[in-house]
């Protein structure tokens, strides 16, 4: 059996003045082969077998707190506009839309062709036509008291009433007191055309039509135990509690046909290793993103190994380490920049260099070091991969030289001085300018496919991922 070498480098650099800096994180990995038993003929492929780390927390796309989770849910829910591998909008459930000459308004039309899956909740069993209600329906759930305001914070201030209509729903208990009730800004003409009206010029508003929160779902998946009702190109088979789904091809959707394949299965494991050794032993086709334990152990990407390629991805994820103002010790932000300077030092930046990784010019901290005297230093890490590598590296170094805990818990507390924000577009919370950033590692991201597959160009954004290039290798 191949066994991963584990090879734990530091990822460390001063930080500058000014409270941001750039870490790119890279360095050449050797890959142990596969075993023989990894090279066995395998079956006539019918399914693809996608490998993630975690678990399928949520079918909610609102709720999801993981990559991972909504990467499953980006191959069953749709919004109006998808995205391709570069970014760029591409139609999805609206096959065609308008914009007005002053870009406020916009004219989506539905496919006529375009089906929820078919499920027992939907009264015959069988899906019916996504409508322009539908879609009404997914933005007005976005100012539900009892969901993150994810979807609220991107479209406040830019479709016009929708700031209002959020607030009263969040802030106005008694439905007889709200003066709003619908988002004066969407309007639905007819079943097939929805209209969106801006308050402000928005160039990013067609990708931010494609992001999770803007996810259609048929509003009977609500109270779904184990799935959702979507449009997408596969739709929901089977679970297997949170560690476990089964996805079939949706036959109705205009790209159902032109896949060779018939299934995904989707497997959630324990670690980074399982992931690696289960594409290693040819468990697994395709591992969307890989996470940072597994980039330690992998060749430059664009290179082939044995069993699998490396797959660059389109863009950067950044970790940023930020100061909590609110901290309930007042620590000042200068002092928790200087801690995590001192915990950075030359000779951990020099075997940074030695193993190939990039870090940027910077001038000194403007605090200095002050010691044993300080009080212990709280630190708070995210649950995305990424968060908790680079975190837990940066705390084992502190914790040599300084009083360092660390906090859990899902919200930055008071008890935190410093907590740890996996930034990501058009999914990073607005509140989270509540904290000043101190430090901030990028990863280029790259995805990893098994030897029967070909075609995979992975997405632009960690929250997606695109199947539909895919073939059989022959």
């Amino acid at each position: 059996m191949t066994r991963i070498s584990a090879v734990w480098l530091m990822i460390a650099a001063l930080v500058a003045c000014s409270p941001t800096e750039t870490i790119v994180v890279r360095g050449p990995i050797t890959v142990p082969a596969p075993t023989d038993s990894s090279r066995n003929v395998a079956d006539p492929v019918v399914a693809v077998r996608i490998a993630e780390t975690g678990r399928m927390e949520t079918w909610d796309p609102i709720l999801a707190r993981t990559h991972a989770n909504r990467r499953v849910l980006s191959l069953v829910l749709e919004g109006l506009v998808g995205l391709d591998p570069a970014g760029r909008p591409v139609p999805a459930l609206a096959w065609d839309w308008q914009v007005a000459p002053d870009s406020l308004s916009w004219t989506f039309r539905i496919r006529e062709e375009s089906r929820f899956h078919p499920d027992a909740a939907m009264g015959s069993g069988s899906g019916r036509r996504a409508t322009s209600a539908d879609v009404y329906a997914a933005f007005a759930r976005m100012a539900d008291r009892n969901l993150p305001h994810t979807g609220a914070d991107l479209f406040a201030g830019v479709i016009l009433g929708f700031d209002l209509f959020n607030r009263e729903q969040r802030e106005v208990y008694l439905p007889h007191a709200r003066n709003t009730t619908r988002i004066i800004g969407i309007e639905t003409p007819d079943e097939r055309t929805v209209v969106f009206r801006l308050v402000r010029k928005d160039p990013e508003f067609l990708q931010k039509l494609a992001s999770p929160a803007a996810w259609i779902a048929a509003p009977e998946s609500a109270g779904l135990e184990g799935r959702t009702i979507g449009t997408g190109m596969w739709r929901w088979r089977a679970t297997e509690g949170d560690s476990s789904v089964t996805l079939v091809r949706h036959a109705a959707h205009p790209d159902g046909a032109k896949t060779p394949f018939s299934r995904v299965d989707i497997r959630f494991l324990s670690s980074e290793t399982a992931v690696y050794r289960a594409l290693v032993r040819n468990e697994a086709d395709l591992v969307p993103e890989a996470g940072p334990r597994i980039r330690q152990n992998l060749q430059v990407p664009g290179t082939t190994t044995p069993g699998f390629r490396i797959v660059p991805l389109a863009s950067t994820d950044a970790v940023s380490f930020r100061w909590n103002p609110n901290g309930a010790k007042g620590l000042r932000e200068a002092d928790a920049r200087a801690w995590l300077l001192h915990a950075m030092d030359a000779d951990l930046r020099a075997r940074l260099t030695t193993a190939g990784y990039r870090t940027e010019p910077h001038p000194p901290a403007d605090a200095a070091w002050t010691g044993g005297s300080s009080p212990t230093l709280n630190l708070k890490l995210g649950i995305e991969p990424d968060e908790d590598y680079v975190g837990r590296l940066i705390f084992d170094r502190m914790r040599d030289t300084a009083a360092a805990r660390l906090v859990t818990g899902p919200v930055v507390s008071r008890d935190v001085d410093v907590y740890t924000l996996l930034q990501t577009p058009f999914l990073t919370p607005a509140d989270a300018a509540d904290g000043v950033e101190l430090i901030r590692f990028e990863v280029d991201r790259i995805g990893l496919t098994g030897t029967r597959l070909t075609g995979f160009a992975g997405s632009a954004y960690p929250w997606s991922v695109d199947l539909r290039n895919l073939t059989p290798v022959p």
